[in-house]
């Protein structure tokens, strides 16, 4: 490649020499204007050539795991069933209703509170059925 390189300045410094008459600052300007351009290399992969095929890794066979096994094997939320409970200002509750009953509950909680003149609440309870 440096031959080459070489060999291209030496033809242009002769043909510069042949057409015009320059000094020798300008012949060196005109070397050192030229790029030098390297070729890229390529790095490539050593292969190896044994005699010995690869040996090929054999599939291993997984078992698939339907929902249900998979429920059964891992932990799972317990159920839970909400309801409305009556409470009185003490946190103690009085009352429970189920939750589609709500109207039933706040009923009850202004019943309470007018018998009873202390404010009692409604709030909603959830249990582990």
């Amino acid at each position: 490649m440096t031959k080459n390189i070489n060999q291209t300045v030496n033809q242009e410094l002769d043909f510069l020499n042949e057409n015009t008459q320059v000094g020798d600052e300008e012949v060196a300007m005109v070397v050192e204007e030229k790029p030098v351009v390297k070729k890229k290399t390529t790095l490539r992969k050593k292969t190896t050539t044994s005699s010995e095929p690869k040996a090929k890794k054999t599939p291993v066979n997984r078992s698939r795991m339907t929902k249900a096994d998979s429920a059964e094997s891992s932990p799972s939320a317990p159920v839970m069933k909400a309801f409305w409970g009556v409470f009185n200002p003490m946190m103690v509750q009085i009352a429970q209703y189920n939750y589609a009953e709500e109207a039933e509950a706040r009923q009850a909680a202004a019943d309470i509170t007018e018998k009873k003149k202390s404010p009692h609440f409604v709030q909603v309870i959830k249990k582990v059925i």
